[in-house]
Protein backbone atom coordinates (compact mmCIF):
# COMPACT_ATOMS: atom_id res chain seq x y z
CA UNK A 1 0.00 0.00 0.00
CA UNK A 2 2.59 2.17 0.78
CA UNK A 3 4.35 1.35 -2.49
CA UNK A 4 1.00 2.42 -4.04
CA UNK A 5 0.84 5.46 -2.47
CA UNK A 6 4.42 6.94 -3.50
CA UNK A 7 3.75 5.42 -6.80
CA UNK A 8 0.40 7.93 -7.41
CA UNK A 9 1.92 11.03 -6.09
CA UNK A 10 5.06 11.10 -8.64
CA UNK A 11 3.12 11.75 -12.35
CA UNK A 12 1.98 15.19 -9.72
CA UNK A 13 5.82 16.06 -8.99
CA UNK A 14 6.72 15.51 -12.62
CA UNK A 15 4.48 17.74 -14.25
CA UNK A 16 4.88 20.72 -12.00
CA UNK A 17 8.64 20.44 -13.31
CA UNK A 18 7.70 20.23 -16.89
CA UNK A 19 9.51 23.03 -18.77
CA UNK A 20 7.37 26.09 -20.39
CA UNK A 21 6.69 25.75 -24.18
CA UNK A 22 10.17 27.00 -25.48
CA UNK A 23 9.27 30.54 -27.56
CA UNK A 24 8.89 29.85 -31.05
CA UNK A 25 11.13 31.72 -33.64
CA UNK A 26 8.42 33.87 -34.18
CA UNK A 27 8.09 35.55 -31.31
CA UNK A 28 12.27 35.99 -31.44
CA UNK A 29 12.48 37.70 -34.98
CA UNK A 30 9.63 38.29 -36.97
CA UNK A 31 9.07 36.21 -40.20
CA UNK A 32 9.10 37.11 -43.40
CA UNK A 33 7.28 35.20 -46.36
CA UNK A 34 7.01 36.67 -49.64
CA UNK A 35 3.54 35.12 -50.44
CA UNK A 36 1.88 36.74 -47.23
CA UNK A 37 1.11 39.23 -45.52
CA UNK A 38 2.39 39.01 -41.79
CA UNK A 39 0.81 40.76 -38.56
CA UNK A 40 2.35 39.54 -35.52
CA UNK A 41 0.93 41.05 -31.60
CA UNK A 42 1.44 40.99 -28.37
CA UNK A 43 0.92 42.38 -25.08
CA UNK A 44 1.72 42.92 -21.58
CA UNK A 45 -1.07 40.69 -18.62
CA UNK A 46 0.37 43.34 -16.18
CA UNK A 47 -0.99 45.88 -18.28
CA UNK A 48 -4.30 43.72 -19.92
CA UNK A 49 -5.13 41.02 -17.23
CA UNK A 50 -8.48 40.53 -18.49
CA UNK A 51 -8.45 41.41 -22.02
CA UNK A 52 -5.29 40.64 -23.22
CA UNK A 53 -5.90 37.71 -25.68
CA UNK A 54 -7.84 40.32 -27.83
CA UNK A 55 -5.76 43.63 -27.56
CA UNK A 56 -2.82 40.93 -29.18
CA UNK A 57 -5.21 40.04 -31.53
CA UNK A 58 -6.50 43.76 -32.70
CA UNK A 59 -2.41 44.44 -32.29
CA UNK A 60 -1.96 41.54 -34.75
CA UNK A 61 -4.30 42.65 -37.32
CA UNK A 62 -2.69 46.13 -37.28
CA UNK A 63 0.51 44.89 -37.73
CA UNK A 64 -0.52 42.60 -40.76
CA UNK A 65 -2.92 46.02 -42.03
CA UNK A 66 0.17 48.03 -41.96
CA UNK A 67 2.31 45.81 -44.58
CA UNK A 68 -1.09 46.27 -47.01
CA UNK A 69 1.17 49.20 -49.00
CA UNK A 70 -1.01 51.62 -51.05
CA UNK A 71 0.31 52.90 -53.83
CA UNK A 72 -1.11 56.00 -55.89
CA UNK A 73 -0.80 54.47 -59.67
CA UNK A 74 -0.31 57.31 -62.39
CA UNK A 75 -3.67 56.75 -64.24
CA UNK A 76 -5.77 56.71 -61.07
CA UNK A 77 -8.49 58.94 -59.88
CA UNK A 78 -5.86 60.75 -57.33
CA UNK A 79 -3.42 61.41 -59.87
CA UNK A 80 -5.08 61.97 -63.09
CA UNK A 81 -7.13 64.42 -61.62
CA UNK A 82 -4.63 66.22 -59.65
CA UNK A 83 -6.84 66.86 -55.77
CA UNK A 84 -5.41 69.18 -54.07
CA UNK A 85 -3.37 68.20 -50.54
CA UNK A 86 -6.59 68.34 -47.86
CA UNK A 87 -8.45 65.81 -50.53
CA UNK A 88 -4.72 63.50 -50.71
CA UNK A 89 -4.40 63.81 -47.25
CA UNK A 90 -8.64 63.42 -46.20
CA UNK A 91 -7.99 60.03 -47.90
CA UNK A 92 -4.95 58.75 -46.50
CA UNK A 93 -6.56 58.73 -43.61
CA UNK A 94 -10.18 57.46 -44.53
CA UNK A 95 -9.72 55.30 -47.31
CA UNK A 96 -6.07 53.97 -47.28
CA UNK A 97 -5.95 53.07 -43.46
CA UNK A 98 -7.80 49.43 -43.86
CA UNK A 99 -9.74 48.63 -41.16
CA UNK A 100 -9.86 45.26 -38.89
CA UNK A 101 -13.38 44.46 -40.90
CA UNK A 102 -11.91 44.87 -43.97
CA UNK A 103 -9.31 42.48 -44.10
CA UNK A 104 -10.60 39.21 -45.12
CA UNK A 105 -9.18 35.52 -45.54
CA UNK A 106 -6.69 35.72 -42.90
CA UNK A 107 -5.74 32.81 -40.50
CA UNK A 108 -4.04 32.41 -37.00
CA UNK A 109 -0.88 30.74 -37.69
CA UNK A 110 0.12 30.25 -33.42
CA UNK A 111 -0.33 31.86 -30.55
CA UNK A 112 2.49 31.55 -27.59
CA UNK A 113 1.95 33.07 -23.69
CA UNK A 114 4.63 33.04 -20.41
CA UNK A 115 2.70 34.12 -17.03
CA UNK A 116 3.49 38.19 -18.06
CA UNK A 117 2.86 38.38 -21.80
CA UNK A 118 0.76 37.11 -24.52
CA UNK A 119 2.08 36.88 -28.41
CA UNK A 120 -0.54 35.71 -31.82
CA UNK A 121 0.47 35.60 -34.81
CA UNK A 122 -1.50 36.05 -38.24
CA UNK A 123 -0.98 35.66 -42.23
CA UNK A 124 -2.85 36.41 -45.14
CA UNK A 125 -2.30 35.02 -48.46
CA UNK A 126 -1.29 37.76 -50.97
CA UNK A 127 -3.15 36.11 -53.54
CA UNK A 128 -6.05 35.25 -51.58
CA UNK A 129 -6.25 38.56 -50.64
CA UNK A 130 -5.76 40.16 -53.97
CA UNK A 131 -8.99 37.50 -55.37
CA UNK A 132 -10.79 38.94 -52.69
CA UNK A 133 -10.11 42.54 -53.40
CA UNK A 134 -10.79 42.08 -56.89
CA UNK A 135 -13.92 40.40 -56.91
CA UNK A 136 -15.53 43.04 -54.54
CA UNK A 137 -14.04 46.12 -56.60
CA UNK A 138 -15.62 44.22 -59.45
CA UNK A 139 -19.04 44.20 -57.91
CA UNK A 140 -18.25 48.20 -56.81
CA UNK A 141 -17.51 49.53 -60.18
CA UNK A 142 -20.64 47.76 -61.43
CA UNK A 143 -22.84 49.52 -58.73
CA UNK A 144 -20.80 52.89 -59.86
CA UNK A 145 -21.64 52.94 -63.36
CA UNK A 146 -25.23 52.11 -62.72
CA UNK A 147 -24.90 55.56 -60.53
CA UNK A 148 -23.56 56.75 -64.06
CA UNK A 149 -25.97 55.95 -66.12
CA UNK A 150 -28.75 57.13 -63.99
CA UNK A 151 -26.83 60.29 -64.15
CA UNK A 152 -26.35 59.99 -68.00
CA UNK A 153 -30.57 60.07 -68.06
CA UNK A 154 -31.18 63.05 -65.67
CA UNK A 155 -29.17 64.52 -67.41
CA UNK A 156 -30.74 64.11 -70.41
CA UNK A 157 -34.05 65.45 -68.92
CA UNK A 158 -32.30 68.48 -67.66
CA UNK A 159 -32.14 67.29 -64.02
CA UNK A 160 -29.25 68.93 -62.67
CA UNK A 161 -29.87 67.75 -59.01
CA UNK A 162 -30.67 64.67 -59.53
CA UNK A 163 -27.83 64.48 -62.45
CA UNK A 164 -25.65 65.91 -59.60
CA UNK A 165 -26.44 63.50 -56.77
CA UNK A 166 -26.04 59.98 -59.16
CA UNK A 167 -22.28 61.21 -60.12
CA UNK A 168 -21.12 61.74 -56.63
CA UNK A 169 -22.71 58.55 -55.28
CA UNK A 170 -21.26 56.83 -58.33
CA UNK A 171 -17.83 57.98 -57.58
CA UNK A 172 -17.91 57.82 -53.86
CA UNK A 173 -18.93 53.81 -54.34
CA UNK A 174 -15.60 53.50 -55.56
CA UNK A 175 -13.74 55.89 -53.10
CA UNK A 176 -11.80 52.76 -51.74
CA UNK A 177 -9.97 51.87 -55.09
CA UNK A 178 -9.10 56.17 -55.79
CA UNK A 179 -5.47 54.65 -55.87
CA UNK A 180 -6.24 52.23 -58.18
CA UNK A 181 -6.58 51.79 -62.50
CA UNK A 182 -9.84 51.43 -62.76
CA UNK A 183 -10.31 50.27 -66.21
CA UNK A 184 -14.13 49.99 -67.25
CA UNK A 185 -15.71 48.08 -70.40
CA UNK A 186 -18.02 50.45 -71.56
CA UNK A 187 -19.53 49.33 -75.41
CA UNK A 188 -16.64 47.46 -75.56
CA UNK A 189 -14.40 50.53 -75.18
CA UNK A 190 -12.51 51.09 -72.05
CA UNK A 191 -13.26 54.27 -69.91
CA UNK A 192 -11.40 54.86 -66.33
CA UNK A 193 -14.51 55.03 -64.68
CA UNK A 194 -13.77 57.15 -61.62
CA UNK A 195 -12.14 59.66 -63.97
CA UNK A 196 -14.94 59.44 -66.60
CA UNK A 197 -18.00 60.01 -63.56
CA UNK A 198 -15.98 63.19 -62.40
CA UNK A 199 -15.00 64.48 -65.43
CA UNK A 200 -19.11 64.48 -66.33
CA UNK A 201 -19.99 65.99 -63.35
CA UNK A 202 -17.61 69.16 -63.72
CA UNK A 203 -19.08 69.26 -67.17
CA UNK A 204 -22.18 69.28 -66.17
CA UNK A 205 -21.61 72.00 -63.68
CA UNK A 206 -19.91 74.29 -66.06
CA UNK A 207 -22.60 73.68 -68.61
CA UNK A 208 -25.45 75.01 -66.49
CA UNK A 209 -26.12 78.81 -68.27
CA UNK A 210 -27.80 81.46 -66.15
CA UNK A 211 -29.28 84.53 -67.96
CA UNK A 212 -30.28 87.91 -65.98
CA UNK A 213 -32.99 90.20 -66.96
CA UNK A 214 -32.61 93.06 -66.87
CA UNK A 215 -28.74 93.48 -68.04
CA UNK A 216 -28.16 96.24 -65.91
CA UNK A 217 -29.69 97.37 -62.55
CA UNK A 218 -31.07 100.87 -61.65
CA UNK A 219 -31.74 102.00 -58.79
CA UNK A 220 -32.78 105.35 -57.99
CA UNK A 221 -35.91 107.51 -56.32
CA UNK A 222 -38.12 106.66 -58.51
CA UNK A 223 -37.70 102.59 -57.95
CA UNK A 224 -37.09 103.55 -54.05
CA UNK A 225 -33.65 102.20 -54.75
CA UNK A 226 -35.48 98.33 -55.24
CA UNK A 227 -35.19 96.54 -58.21
CA UNK A 228 -36.77 92.70 -59.20
CA UNK A 229 -34.37 90.73 -61.37
CA UNK A 230 -35.31 87.44 -63.01
CA UNK A 231 -33.03 84.76 -63.35
CA UNK A 232 -33.26 81.86 -65.79
CA UNK A 233 -31.36 78.63 -65.80
CA UNK A 234 -30.73 76.22 -68.34
CA UNK A 235 -28.83 73.42 -69.92
CA UNK A 236 -28.41 72.55 -73.33
CA UNK A 237 -31.43 74.62 -73.88
CA UNK A 238 -33.61 73.43 -71.38
CA UNK A 239 -34.82 74.99 -68.13
CA UNK A 240 -33.55 73.50 -64.89
CA UNK A 241 -35.95 73.86 -61.62
CA UNK A 242 -35.00 72.77 -58.29
CA UNK A 243 -31.39 74.58 -58.61
CA UNK A 244 -29.90 76.09 -55.80
CA UNK A 245 -28.42 79.02 -57.29
CA UNK A 246 -25.91 81.31 -55.51
CA UNK A 247 -25.90 85.44 -56.06
CA UNK A 248 -23.78 87.76 -54.30
CA UNK A 249 -23.13 91.87 -54.12
CA UNK A 250 -21.88 94.33 -51.98
CA UNK A 251 -24.15 96.20 -49.25
CA UNK A 252 -21.81 98.30 -48.57
CA UNK A 253 -20.93 96.63 -44.85
CA UNK A 254 -19.96 93.22 -45.98
CA UNK A 255 -20.20 91.39 -49.49
CA UNK A 256 -24.09 89.54 -49.41
CA UNK A 257 -24.19 86.16 -50.42
CA UNK A 258 -27.73 84.12 -50.46
CA UNK A 259 -28.87 80.73 -51.64
CA UNK A 260 -32.37 80.33 -53.78
CA UNK A 261 -33.30 77.54 -55.83
CA UNK A 262 -35.33 77.95 -59.05
CA UNK A 263 -39.00 77.14 -59.75
CA UNK A 264 -40.76 74.59 -61.72
CA UNK A 265 -40.23 76.64 -64.42
CA UNK A 266 -36.62 77.24 -64.26
CA UNK A 267 -36.54 80.80 -63.05
CA UNK A 268 -36.05 82.62 -59.47
CA UNK A 269 -36.90 86.33 -59.15
CA UNK A 270 -34.23 88.38 -56.60
CA UNK A 271 -35.04 91.97 -55.10
CA UNK A 272 -31.71 94.01 -54.91
CA UNK A 273 -32.87 96.24 -52.21
CA UNK A 274 -29.91 97.07 -49.81
CA UNK A 275 -27.04 97.43 -52.58
CA UNK A 276 -24.59 99.47 -51.15
CA UNK A 277 -25.42 102.86 -53.22
CA UNK A 278 -21.81 104.86 -53.19
CA UNK A 279 -20.53 102.39 -54.36
CA UNK A 280 -19.30 102.95 -57.85
CA UNK A 281 -18.64 99.49 -59.08
CA UNK A 282 -21.25 97.50 -57.90
CA UNK A 283 -22.79 94.12 -59.84
CA UNK A 284 -24.78 91.37 -59.27
CA UNK A 285 -22.99 88.13 -59.79
CA UNK A 286 -25.27 85.13 -60.39
CA UNK A 287 -23.47 81.52 -60.16
CA UNK A 288 -24.00 77.65 -59.76
CA UNK A 289 -21.47 75.54 -57.14
CA UNK A 290 -20.54 72.44 -57.09
CA UNK A 291 -20.80 72.05 -53.32
CA UNK A 292 -24.35 73.25 -53.12
CA UNK A 293 -24.85 69.76 -55.46
CA UNK A 294 -23.70 67.58 -52.90
CA UNK A 295 -25.66 64.71 -51.45
CA UNK A 296 -26.10 65.23 -47.28
CA UNK A 297 -25.17 61.55 -46.95
CA UNK A 298 -21.72 61.34 -48.23
CA UNK A 299 -17.92 62.40 -46.64
CA UNK A 300 -18.43 65.94 -46.84
CA UNK A 301 -14.92 66.22 -45.34
CA UNK A 302 -13.60 64.43 -48.25
CA UNK A 303 -15.98 66.17 -50.65
CA UNK A 304 -15.93 69.54 -50.04
CA UNK A 305 -12.36 70.02 -50.64
CA UNK A 306 -12.77 67.47 -53.90
CA UNK A 307 -15.24 69.46 -56.04
CA UNK A 308 -14.77 72.84 -54.40
CA UNK A 309 -13.50 75.80 -57.14
CA UNK A 310 -16.06 73.39 -59.24
CA UNK A 311 -19.13 76.19 -60.66
CA UNK A 312 -20.87 77.04 -63.54
CA UNK A 313 -19.49 80.72 -65.44
CA UNK A 314 -20.39 83.68 -63.27
CA UNK A 315 -23.30 85.96 -65.31
CA UNK A 316 -23.10 89.76 -63.88
CA UNK A 317 -25.02 92.35 -63.84
CA UNK A 318 -24.13 95.78 -63.10
CA UNK A 319 -26.02 97.68 -60.40
CA UNK A 320 -25.84 101.52 -61.05
CA UNK A 321 -26.98 103.98 -58.70
CA UNK A 322 -29.04 107.45 -59.65
CA UNK A 323 -29.02 109.16 -55.84
CA UNK A 324 -31.77 111.37 -55.25
CA UNK A 325 -32.09 115.27 -54.75
CA UNK A 326 -32.94 116.58 -51.46
CA UNK A 327 -34.51 119.82 -50.70
CA UNK A 328 -34.07 121.12 -47.07
CA UNK A 329 -36.69 123.22 -45.38
CA UNK A 330 -35.00 124.31 -42.25
CA UNK A 331 -36.20 126.52 -38.98
CA UNK A 332 -34.02 126.93 -36.38
CA UNK A 333 -35.30 129.16 -33.22
CA UNK A 334 -33.40 130.27 -30.15
CA UNK A 335 -35.91 131.66 -27.50
CA UNK A 336 -37.99 132.98 -30.31
CA UNK A 337 -35.43 134.17 -32.60
CA UNK A 338 -34.12 132.93 -35.85
CA UNK A 339 -30.63 131.46 -35.92
CA UNK A 340 -29.68 132.58 -39.65
CA UNK A 341 -27.37 129.34 -39.46
CA UNK A 342 -28.04 126.21 -39.98
CA UNK A 343 -26.91 124.56 -36.81
CA UNK A 344 -28.99 121.37 -37.07
CA UNK A 345 -29.39 120.61 -40.99
CA UNK A 346 -25.24 121.51 -41.46
CA UNK A 347 -24.08 117.60 -40.15
CA UNK A 348 -27.20 116.15 -41.92
CA UNK A 349 -26.48 117.79 -45.74
CA UNK A 350 -22.91 116.65 -44.94
CA UNK A 351 -23.63 113.04 -44.13
CA UNK A 352 -25.91 113.00 -47.18
CA UNK A 353 -23.27 114.83 -48.98
CA UNK A 354 -20.53 112.10 -48.33
CA UNK A 355 -23.10 109.37 -49.16
CA UNK A 356 -23.38 110.91 -53.33
CA UNK A 357 -27.01 112.75 -52.44
CA UNK A 358 -27.68 115.99 -54.59
CA UNK A 359 -29.22 119.01 -53.80
CA UNK A 360 -31.54 121.10 -55.13
CA UNK A 361 -32.93 124.78 -54.32
CA UNK A 362 -36.34 123.92 -55.71
CA UNK A 363 -38.17 121.78 -53.61
CA UNK A 364 -40.53 121.19 -56.89
CA UNK A 365 -37.52 119.11 -58.38
CA UNK A 366 -36.54 117.54 -55.51
CA UNK A 367 -36.62 113.91 -54.81
CA UNK A 368 -37.02 113.93 -50.83
CA UNK A 369 -37.92 116.75 -49.19
CA UNK A 370 -35.75 116.71 -45.73
CA UNK A 371 -37.97 119.44 -42.62
CA UNK A 372 -36.07 119.96 -40.03
CA UNK A 373 -37.68 122.12 -36.76
CA UNK A 374 -35.74 123.16 -34.04
CA UNK A 375 -37.05 125.57 -30.78
CA UNK A 376 -35.46 126.29 -27.57
CA UNK A 377 -37.29 127.51 -24.80
CA UNK A 378 -35.97 128.44 -21.39
CA UNK A 379 -36.14 126.22 -18.45
CA UNK A 380 -35.20 128.44 -15.20
CA UNK A 381 -31.85 128.24 -13.25
CA UNK A 382 -29.62 125.57 -11.96
CA UNK A 383 -27.59 126.47 -9.25
CA UNK A 384 -27.01 129.30 -10.65
CA UNK A 385 -26.79 128.76 -14.36
CA UNK A 386 -29.22 128.86 -17.02
CA UNK A 387 -31.08 126.22 -18.62
CA UNK A 388 -32.53 126.08 -22.00
CA UNK A 389 -34.47 122.81 -23.23
CA UNK A 390 -34.39 122.45 -27.19
CA UNK A 391 -37.34 120.46 -29.27
CA UNK A 392 -36.35 119.17 -32.48
CA UNK A 393 -39.00 118.13 -35.53
CA UNK A 394 -37.76 115.88 -38.55
CA UNK A 395 -39.47 114.26 -40.99
CA UNK A 396 -38.91 113.03 -44.40
CA UNK A 397 -41.44 113.11 -47.28
CA UNK A 398 -40.94 112.40 -51.14
CA UNK A 399 -42.03 114.13 -53.92
CA UNK A 400 -45.62 112.77 -54.58
CA UNK A 401 -46.07 113.65 -50.63
CA UNK A 402 -45.69 110.75 -48.89
CA UNK A 403 -44.54 110.90 -45.78
CA UNK A 404 -41.57 108.22 -44.97
CA UNK A 405 -40.78 109.50 -42.03
CA UNK A 406 -41.95 111.86 -38.85
CA UNK A 407 -39.88 112.36 -35.54
CA UNK A 408 -39.10 114.44 -32.90
CA UNK A 409 -36.16 115.26 -30.17
CA UNK A 410 -37.30 116.70 -27.07
CA UNK A 411 -36.23 118.21 -23.95
CA UNK A 412 -32.88 118.43 -25.08
CA UNK A 413 -30.95 120.55 -22.33
CA UNK A 414 -28.70 123.43 -22.17
CA UNK A 415 -26.76 124.51 -19.27
CA UNK A 416 -25.09 128.45 -19.65
CA UNK A 417 -24.19 131.53 -17.67
CA UNK A 418 -27.54 133.17 -19.53
CA UNK A 419 -30.49 131.84 -21.62
CA UNK A 420 -28.98 132.34 -25.28
CA UNK A 421 -25.64 130.71 -24.72
CA UNK A 422 -27.44 127.95 -22.93
CA UNK A 423 -29.91 127.19 -25.92
CA UNK A 424 -26.86 127.05 -28.31
CA UNK A 425 -25.80 124.66 -25.85
CA UNK A 426 -28.60 123.05 -26.53
CA UNK A 427 -28.19 122.88 -29.98
CA UNK A 428 -24.71 121.71 -29.68
CA UNK A 429 -26.19 118.26 -28.04
CA UNK A 430 -28.63 118.17 -30.71
CA UNK A 431 -26.23 118.22 -33.36
CA UNK A 432 -24.12 115.51 -31.93
CA UNK A 433 -27.08 113.19 -31.56
CA UNK A 434 -28.23 114.22 -35.11
CA UNK A 435 -24.45 112.71 -35.98
CA UNK A 436 -25.30 109.51 -34.26
CA UNK A 437 -28.66 108.56 -34.49
CA UNK A 438 -31.16 111.09 -36.72
CA UNK A 439 -28.74 110.21 -39.59
CA UNK A 440 -29.06 106.80 -39.84
CA UNK A 441 -32.99 107.43 -39.35
CA UNK A 442 -33.27 109.00 -42.34
CA UNK A 443 -31.12 107.61 -44.88
CA UNK A 444 -33.45 104.07 -43.50
CA UNK A 445 -36.10 106.10 -44.47
CA UNK A 446 -35.01 107.37 -47.92
CA UNK A 447 -33.62 103.95 -48.56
Amino acid sequence: MLLLLVASCTPNKEVAMTPERPMPDWVRSRPINPAYYIGVGSVSKRIEPVEYASVAKKNALNDLTSEIRVTVKSESFLNTMQVNKQVQEEFNSTIATFSDEEIEGFEIVDNYETETDYWVFYRLSKARHEQIRQEKKTAVMRAAYDHLQRARQAREDANVTGAADAYLRGLFEMKEYWNDVNRFSENGNDIYLDNQIFQEFKSLVSKVKLAVEPAEIMLNADNSFSQEVRVYAKLDGKPVSSLPVTYTYDNGKYRNEFERKTDGTGALTIQIGDADLAKPNNQLEVFLTATSLEPQDLDRKLMDPLVEGTRSSTTVVPIRTELPSVFFKVKEFNLGEDLGTERLAAPLREAMSNKGFRFTTSEEKADYIVTIEGATREGGTSQGFHVAYLDVDYAVSDRKGNMLLQNSENNIKGLQLNSKSAGLEAYKKASKRIEKEIVDDILDAIF
